[in-house]
């Protein structure tokens, strides 16, 4: 099986042409290959398909085998592959997720798909039920959490500053089945920052991640609502600065640098 290592913000998934290979069990597919230590490496894999309503189809697979509604970081990685592949000739792309059909817009140069632009849609208060704000007990700290969907659930949380155990809050609260029967991604938001806003990321089914796009996401939207930030802001995370802005319609739109790692065969 021939598959292509890439990355957004470090944000590392194993890209997989399922139209030319065979995976019969993904969510096996997805906790072997991404093993960093006897497998190739990833937060997960991401297999693409042509699709009918769509240029391509995007199904993601986190590195513990659970299957991920979406993720912004992949999806820019995903128009890099098929341009760069020859796939496609276009520069702005349809690709059919779990979460709908997004958009994306490559920026090439000398033949290189240097960043993508990836349209998320609109984000909503609330995990589908409407409730922005929590308070969260976790480790015996109170926590505001602010809930938000950008076609996976995400729980915001500004902090003072970070500590040894802040990803093991975010894994409790990420796998608290009370409020959160699906789970959630969790991000950290450090106060202060004005337009700049640094994150740390708590990805359901990953862990802790260099980036995430959806996250990055969330954080934007929830910092507008709060008046915060404007109509836009660079959301800097452990792997390098992801723009978000709304466009004209309100969707959420990031922008940022797309890399391959390696190309390899298994």
């Amino acid at each position: 099986m021939k598959f292509t290592k890439m990355n957004g913000l470090g944000n590392d998934y194993i890209f997989i042409n399922a139209d030319a290979e065979r995976i019969d069990d993904p969510h096996y597919a997805a906790i072997r290959l991404s093993d960093r230590h006897k497998g190739v490496g990833g937060d997960g894999i991401v297999l693409i398909k042509k699709a009918k309503n769509a240029d391509f189809s995007m199904r993601i697979f986190n590195s513990d085998g659970s299957e991920g509604k979406m993720c912004g970081n992949a999806l820019r990685c995903l128009g890099k592959y098929v341009y760069e592949k020859g796939l496609t000739g276009k520069t702005s792309l349809t690709v059919e997720t779990l979460s709908g059909i997004k958009k994306l817009r490559l920026r090439v140069i000398d033949g290189s798909v240097r960043c993508a632009q990836a349209w998320l849609g609109k984000a909503a208060k609330g995990h589908g039920d409407g409730v922005f704000e929590r308070e969260i007990v976790s480790f015996g700290k109170q926590y505001k959490a602010f809930c938000v969907s950008v076609g996976n659930p995400h729980c915001v949380i500004f902090v003072d500053g970070y500590d040894d155990d802040i990803m093991r809050v975010g894994q409790s609260i990420s796998e608290n089945t009370d409020l959160f029967p699906d789970r959630t991604n969790v991000e950290f938001v450090l106060k202060g920052n004005g337009a700049l806003l640094t994150v740390r990321v708590y990805e359901r089914g990953s862990g802790e991640t260099q980036a995430c796009g959806t996250g990055a996401a969330a954080v934007f939207f929830t910092a507008n609502l709060l008046g915060l930030v404007g109509n836009r802001a660079v959301i800097r995370l452990p792997g390098g600065d992801l723009e978000c802005r709304f466009d004209t319609d309100g969707e959420i739109i990031t922008d940022g640098v797309t890399e391959k790692n390696f190309e390899g065969e298994i």
